[in-house]
């Protein structure tokens, strides 16, 4: 037991250290929850939750896995035999953000009484004629100035129109309205932070008068407003709504919102026979006869 949690300090040790991308693949020699043993004496709550514990203070995350739930087991004489979980790999989210398509498997081991565990990059899955874009209201479009302007000249322009249907109309020009100034005027809310973080670098390092002091201060108040859309954008794909206004943690949204975009993902299926498919066209052939 001291092995172990000398080694989880030594990890948390190691996080501090860099913010590099970085994951950690191996026997960590824990379990985090109950239902990751079978059989043998029951584990202790509170040793799970040290580890998970251990986890957090990282800032790393359980990438998942493809196989068999256990990576370890082992016979218990006459009680039968005893499976744990392990073996896993945790990794930081700016790691999970650059390696996306990046899965880990369980393969079994004649030799060993752990799995190996194989990390597999699967091959990209969207489809080269991908369907047209959906369109999704920003809330970040909110604190943009133009943005009531935009909606207020694309609702009287289709009313102008006198059609059939005027509502449909309005929120058809809004929509396409939205939609290119979104690409040409609003921008990417990441280039732009990045852009006003360089300016204010460049700043910092002039010879300080009151016009460098009023032009620092002004690229401040601009770098925390598209702060402030950016948390807006991330909370939003987060799905996570509960959080109070202020409780500013740009982090947890992103790593909620690439979760929710690796569930999203569908990288292998069952067929019939209880057969794993990976292929793209199998598992679409698949789907088609399943609803068929």
């Amino acid at each position: 037991m001291n092995k172990r949690e000398e080694s989880w300090r030594l990890l948390e040790e190691l996080s501090t250290r860099s913010d590099l991308p970085w994951i950690c693949i191996g026997d960590f020699n824990e379990i985090m929850h109950e239902r990751e043993k079978e059989g043998g004496n029951i584990r202790p709550e509170w040793q799970m939750k040290n580890f998970r514990e251990a986890v957090n203070q990282c800032n790393l995350r359980d990438i998942g896995y493809i196989g068999p739930n256990f990576t370890w087991c082992r016979r218990l004489g006459a009680r039968g035999w005893i499976k744990e979980r392990l073996d896993r790999a945790l990794a930081s989210t700016n790691w999970s953000v650059m390696f996306p398509n990046v899965g880990l498997h369980h393969v079994a081991a004649s030799t060993s009484d752990h799995c190996m565990l194989v990390l597999k990059a699967h091959r990209d899955r969207q489809r080269r004629n991908r369907r047209k874009k959906l369109f999704r209201f920003e809330s970040m479009w909110l604190r943009d100035e133009g943005f009531k302007e935009i909606v207020t000249e694309a609702w009287d322009r289709a009313l102008n129109m006198r059609g059939q249907h005027p509502f449909s109309q309005c929120l058809e020009e809004c929509r396409q309205s939205l939609t290119m100034w979104n690409r040409n005027t609003f921008g990417h809310v990441g280039k732009k932070i990045a852009k006003l973080q360089e300016k204010l670098q460049g700043l910092e390092g002039r010879k300080s008068s009151i016009n460098v002091m009023e032009e620092i201060q002004e690229t401040k108040i601009k770098l925390n407003r598209m702060l402030l859309v950016e948390e807006d954008m991330w909370q939003q794909r987060s799905r996570n709504s509960w959080l109070n206004s202020g409780d500013r943690n740009t982090s947890f949204f992103h790593t909620k919102a690439s979760n929710k975009h690796q569930r999203n993902t569908i990288s292998r299926i069952k067929d019939s026979n209880n057969v794993w498919q990976e292929d793209e066209e199998i598992m679409g052939r698949i789907f088609v006869e399943y609803f068929t």
